[in-house]
């Protein structure tokens, strides 16, 4: 049997509407009615049969890698770190993830994402010590001038008592 689509009413009429299905809710409306010719709604009986579904399993963490077989999708809520080491892991197995297409580039762009940060956590860090260096040259003049103050107030005072 064919699998049906169900649009949203007057998703085909009208540019804003997109073609996901949402239930219609109008006093008149011919779908909600199911007028012929109007589409179909959506109903218990058009679901697909057991056999039909695929059981991919959600995994959150090294523990629910370990329990999977067959074909797996990893949470979006991973970090890249965690992700990088379940991918691995799968390729160990020979589990299929279902949310990444081509594994093996995917981890070449992670590689590069990270060696690019790296890079500039290292020229911040350089950015910032040679400041600290600039800062410590200029402070040794600034203490001469301090101690040239000193002395004129140290002046000062011998002039004032005598």
């Amino acid at each position: 049997m064919k699998k049906i689509k169900f649009v949203r009413e007057d998703a085909g009429l009208k540019k804003r509407i997109k073609h996901q299905w949402r239930k219609a809710r109008g006093i008149q409306s011919k779908v909600r009615e199911e007028g012929k010719g109007h589409g179909r709604r959506v109903k218990i009986g058009f679901g697909t049969s057991k056999e039909g579904r695929k059981e991919v399993k959600l995994i959150k963490n090294l523990k629910d890698l370990e329990t999977a077989k067959g074909e797996v999708t990893l949470s979006g809520k991973l970090g890249m770190r965690k992700k990088v080491e379940l991918i691995k892991k799968a390729q160990e197995k020979k589990i299929k993830i279902t949310n990444i297409k081509n594994i093996e580039e995917y981890l070449k762009n992670v590689e590069e994402k990270r060696k690019e940060v790296k890079d500039k956590k290292n020229q911040e860090k350089k950015k910032k010590e040679t400041v600290k260096e600039q800062k410590k040259e200029a402070k040794p003049e600034k203490k001469e001038e301090l101690t040239k103050e000193e002395e004129k107030k140290e002046l000062d005072k011998l002039l004032t008592k005598k």
